[in-house]
């Protein structure tokens, strides 16, 4: 992939995305839908703290950190089909309080310790892991189940 092609989320950038989106609305903000647009951070985004839905899906993310440091309000976040190989550390995720839906699915995980922390996340109900390395795992599906207890829907 050339990188020379990879877009950074500056602020201006995400003002002249999509009907000008305006940043000093960005508390009226609670759809932020940038998917396929090959972003290849969040930085600017989390400039968005009450967004609720988040669409970040097919681009080359590879740290979402910063958005869950910020982005409190997450109902659903989706980040299929990007490059994270690792997951924020539990604690993170012990803050998303309102996360239900998360869409993992096509990015590089590998460890059960990331499934380790998902399992901090209070409310989350829907996950996908499917097209990833963890999901080739023997036995991934149980230990899933077993460590993210809130689940009602996995890979679904």
């Amino acid at each position: 992939m050339d990188e020379q092609f990879l877009q950074e989320p500056t602020l201006s950038f995400l003002e002249s995305y999509q009907n000008h989106l305006r940043l000093s609305l960005a508390s009226d903000i609670f759809i932020l839908s940038l998917s396929k647009l090959k972003l290849n951070s969040i930085s600017d985004i989390v400039q968005f703290q009450y967004i609720q839905i988040c669409d970040l899906s097919s681009n080359f993310i590879e740290k979402i950190d910063d958005l869950l440091m910020n982005c409190r309000q997450l109902i659903k976040l989706d980040l299929h089909s990007n490059r994270i190989n690792k997951l924020p550390n539990e604690e993170l995720w012990k803050e998303m309080l309102q996360l239900k839906i998360l869409y993992l699915h096509d990015n590089l995980l590998s460890s059960y310790d990331d499934i380790k922390s998902l399992s901090n996340t209070p409310n989350l109900e829907v996950l996908t892991l499917y097209d990833t390395p963890i999901s080739l795992k023997k036995n991934y599906r149980h230990h899933v189940v077993n460590s993210v207890w809130t689940l009602k829907a996995l890979d679904s």
